[in-house]
């Protein structure tokens, strides 16, 4: 039996979409509630619900006008995008630590129905698209983050726009569109700079699907869209290092970091390990008294002489990034307030199941002839810039944005097939 086929089914459902958007708001608002009313987190304490620090620096920027911590500290570390969102939230709706985390819950759930719309309007089937709806609003880990201020939900959320205005614009190169995605990608190399090289090949792939009469009416304003959010930022680095940082002055350090020790604990600070490491690199930074920002140009440059000097042990340890970003199963090194085994194996049945149908339902798609370019290329590309820098397992996460049309069309057909 082949791929549904792409007219098959009209869009229609709305009824069953509502629920399945109202279900996936409840399950993390629950879980989100029921982690604080347990006491398992308490409200700021112990920077439980903030583990990164970015509401931290929301509040710098409302009380002081300064992306820091610490008063007149001003960090290079950490991309302003996610700080900023909250800061607004705060600003719009009050400085209840709470805001960040029903931030969180709303834009899940917009990622939901956006992988939604994003489905069907791919495989043009409907099935598909509540398939997706219904895996991306009950998927454990996307309910996990919910419930914590990190950045993976707004990663998926902004990715998923992307790759959905892409899909809408079906090759017609209408310069508004293309404008909206330069926006939405400068927005996710403030969130997460190592996305960056993402839109170098996401420029290609669309330069080789428009007409080289249309490049200069999309591409360049894509580019110049993209460009232009990042130079205030990129400006500001600059005064305070004195030096050009593209992105946050993190790359270094973690790029070498990762090349010494596999860092897997998200509740241990960076610096504290970078402290605690008796690395001749890190020695030196440190007895010069640089900080780590101060300190990356040595860092790139350790990284370098290890890649050209000693090959085995560097690629040795991309690779085992690269798995490690794809492991089919949740970190243990994370509390879920459940029975860490039992957390294991949901955990392993549905991110593992995701992964392992997406692959087939890509290889599907693609014998089908299915416009999946972008699904592909944004895990892919990624997995390579991880696989270089840094692979925190909760990493993955906004990956599966492109894995879940995927393995929704693998459902399809294999429920096709059984019926049959």
């Amino acid at each position: 039996m082949s791929l549904p086929d792409r007219k098959a089914v009209p869009f229609r459902a709305g009824w069953l979409v509502a629920a399945l958007l109202a279900a996936g708001l409840a399950a993390r608002a629950s879980y989100a509630y029921y982690v604080i009313a347990s006491g398992h987190r308490t409200v700021y304490a112990a920077n439980e619900f903030d583990p990164d620090g970015y509401d931290l620096l929301a509040h710098g920027l409302l009380d002081r006008g300064e992306l820091s911590m610490v008063p007149g500290k001003l960090i290079t570390e950490r991309e302003p995008f996610y700080s900023l969102l909250l800061a607004l939230a705060h600003l719009l709706f009050g400085r209840s630590p709470l805001i960040g985390i029903a931030l969180n819950i709303v834009l899940g759930t917009l990622s939901c129905w956006l992988l939604y719309d994003l489905s069907r309007r791919i495989f043009q089937d409907e099935t598909v698209g509540l398939l997706a709806l219904a895996i991306s609003c009950f998927l454990p880990e996307w309910i996990y983050f919910g419930a914590v201020m990190y950045r993976e939900t707004l990663l998926a959320f902004l990715t998923t726009v992307w790759a959905v205005l892409w899909v809408r614009d079906d090759g017609q190169g209408r310069p508004r569109t293309y404008v909206l995605m330069g926006l939405v990608f400068g927005a996710l190399a403030l969130t997460r700079s190592p996305m960056i090289p993402v839109g170098a090949v996401f420029t290609l792939m669309a330069a080789r699907r428009l007409k080289p009469e249309l490049w200069l009416r999309t591409l360049v304003p894509f580019l110049l869209c993209a460009f232009l959010l990042q130079v205030p930022w990129t400006w500001r680095n600059y005064r305070v290092l004195g030096r050009f940082v593209a992105g946050s002055s993190m790359g270094g350090s973690v790029m070498y970091m990762s090349l010494l020790y596999d860092y897997s604990k998200p509740e241990v600070a960076f610096e504290e390990s970078v402290r605690a490491n008796k690395d001749p690199v890190i020695k030196l930074i440190r007895d010069r008294g640089l900080t780590t920002s101060e300190g990356e140009p040595l860092f790139y440059r350790a990284a370098r002489e290890m890649m050209w000097r000693q090959p085995g042990r560097f690629w040795a340890a991309f690779l085992h990034k690269a798995v490690k970003l794809w492991r089919p199963y949740p970190s243990s090194d994370w509390d879920y307030r459940h029975s860490q085994r039992l957390f294991f194996w949901v955990g392993a049945l549905t991110g593992g199941g995701v992964i392992a149908f997406g692959l087939i339902g890509g290889l599907l798609a693609w014998r089908g002839g299915y416009p999946i370019g972008f699904l592909v290329m944004v895990p892919a590309v990624m997995t390579v810039i991880y696989g270089f820098f840094w692979a925190v397992a909760r990493y993955h996460a906004p990956l599966l944005f492109g894995l879940i049309p995927l393995a929704a069309i693998a459902m399809r057909r294999a429920a096709a097939l059984v019926t049959e």
